[in-house]
């Protein structure tokens, strides 16, 4: 085994991500998007925020608007630009991106990329915020995208869950 060659991914980057939401569950939307991107020292940061502001809006759509529709027969219902849902500029909240310089290790100029950062990231972390704003009310897990209607859908049935658990109670008194 090679010991001098180094693990592809430490030429990657890597994020943490954070989302905060309205302390009233189930308010309609994201207050920030927080991303600290471990990335190298950057030459010119309106670029790189730029960057990563791109890949929070791309990772964000998949969470919440973005699918492919088909019918039953296997007929696209989502194949236009009309029909498929883009996330647009009025969904977003605010973005804080900050860097931490790590540089890689596996060239000598020690640069990474920082573009998928925001994308990779995001998705996972405002999912992970819905369902925190559904655990009130039982629920643990919702595939992507959490669309308005997958949301209110996971309402109703957390809903009827308790009515039904509290009527069962009832009866068995």
């Amino acid at each position: 085994m090679n010991t001098d060659v180094m693990a592809a991914s430490d030429a990657q980057p890597s994020a943490a991500p954070r989302v905060k939401r309205p302390l009233k569950p189930l308010a309609d939307r994201i207050l920030i998007i927080g991303l600290d991107g471990a990335t190298f020292d950057v030459l010119n940061p309106m670029i790189v925020d730029g960057m990563l502001h791109g890949g929070i809006a791309q990772g964000v759509g998949q969470a919440l608007t973005e699918q492919a529709v088909y019918t039953d027969d296997g007929q696209l219902l989502s194949g236009s630009m009309m029909d498929y849902a883009i996330p647009t500029a009025g969904i977003f909240p605010a973005f804080e991106t900050d860097r931490t310089v790590t540089p890689s290790p596996v060239n000598e100029l020690g640069v990474k990329g920082a573009g998928e950062t925001g994308t990779i990231a995001a998705s996972p972390a405002v999912m992970n915020a819905v369902i925190d704003a559904l655990s009130h009310l039982g629920v643990k897990h919702m595939n992507m995208p959490a669309t308005s209607e997958k949301v209110w859908r996971a309402i109703q049935d957390a809903k009827e869950t308790q009515r039904a658990a509290r009527a069962a109670a009832r009866a068995g008194r």
